[in-house]
């Protein structure tokens, strides 16, 4: 697998990207694509995103970030190569600072608005550790994260450092870095993110992601040296990735239990496969999510957000737009399943 250069990556695609403004907004959203993305197909997705946002009653700014998460693709070549997630996943942490830069330069042009960041698949990754290099600048200029079919490994926020483990709670100082909360949007169908962070050596991932481990640019204390050695290739202890299941955190108060306190409640999982769920079981009614009786079904592919009806991905752009509002509205209905 030929390695990236070294140097942190700049925003060198600053053309490509989408904004759009009112005059003078309350809210900005800053959003990043995921991974298998070039510029053409970036220009969509922000179109998309923001007229499903808009649709849903979005009426803020909005700013979509390119990165270099298409490096090594042929035109019309093989999609998943051996070694070409690992490559996109290096170019996610040198793309951070890069993002940093906007997230600083939104902030500045509109000091009064609330800032909220947000991106799919591998592009969480971008904005995971640009929050970890704010934090580490004791810089609080962001609300709320909303992390969707995140491709992080998943016990990056568990909040239980772990020496056995590289990636345990890496991003936990990210917390100190949002005004608001994290929310990990996730769904257990995105088969994608949990294959590429299965901690089964034994097993190929089918995205391409190295065994026994996932060559990640970083030192030991997390620091982005962008040198890649023999020694840094980690694997998660934890199967499965940040959007592809529920997750542990000692940063997220059990709304199950309201008594138990942890560290703060700054974390929360939203189940963006929940709908899909209420169908299964029922008699007569077939596995595939996209039959005519199981509409809508919400998140239920690792890029439905993009490519799905919005009438049956509604749901998430709701989630998207209030997030709290949308996980309390889940929480009641799944009490009233209980009973």
């Amino acid at each position: 697998m030929q390695i990236p250069s070294g140097d942190p990556l700049q925003y060198h695609r600053k053309s490509t990207s989408g904004s759009l403004y009112p005059k003078k907004p309350n809210n900005i959203l800053i959003w990043a694509h995921g991974y298998r993305v070039d510029e053409d197909k970036a220009k969509k997705w922000f179109a998309t995103v923001y007229k499903r946002l808009y649709h849903t009653g979005y009426r803020g700014g909005f700013v979509g970030v390119t990165w270099e998460g298409d490096e090594g693709r042929e035109p019309g070549g093989p999609q998943e190569e051996e070694g070409y997630f690992d490559i996109q996943w290096i170019n996610s942490f040198q793309s951070a600072s890069a993002l940093v830069e906007v997230i600083k330069e939104v902030h500045s042009d509109c000091p009064y608005a609330t800032i909220n960041l947000s991106a799919h698949s591998l592009g969480n990754n971008v904005l995971a550790y640009a929050l970890r290099l704010l934090a580490k600048e004791d810089t609080k200029i962001i609300n709320n994260v909303i992390h969707t079919e995140a491709a992080i490994p998943g016990n990056v926020y568990s909040g239980l450092p772990d020496e056995h483990d590289f990636f345990n709670n890496m991003y936990g100082i990210d917390i100190t870095a949002v005004g608001g909360k994290i929310y990990n949007s996730y769904s257990i169908n995105d088969w994608p993110v949990n294959y590429a962070f299965t901690n089964d050596i034994s097993s190929s991932p089918v995205i391409g992601a190295s065994v026994p481990g996932i060559p990640t640019p970083l030192s030991k204390n997390f620091e982005g040296d962008y040198v890649l050695t023999d020694n840094t290739f980690y694997r998660s202890s934890e199967s499965g990735g940040l959007g592809g299941k529920k997750i542990a955190s000692l940063y997220n108060t059990d709304r199950d239990n309201p008594k138990i306190k942890r560290k703060d409640d700054k974390f929360s999982n939203f189940d963006s496969y929940e709908n899909k769920r209420t169908w299964e079981g029922l008699e007569g009614v077939s596995d595939d999510p996209r039959n005519e009786i199981n509409h809508p079904y919400n998140i239920c592919t690792h890029s439905s957000m993009m490519y799905d009806y919005y009438y049956d991905v509604q749901e998430f752009y709701k989630f998207l737009l209030d997030p709290e509002e949308a996980l309390e509205d889940q929480q009641k209905r799944q009490q009233n399943n209980r009973r």
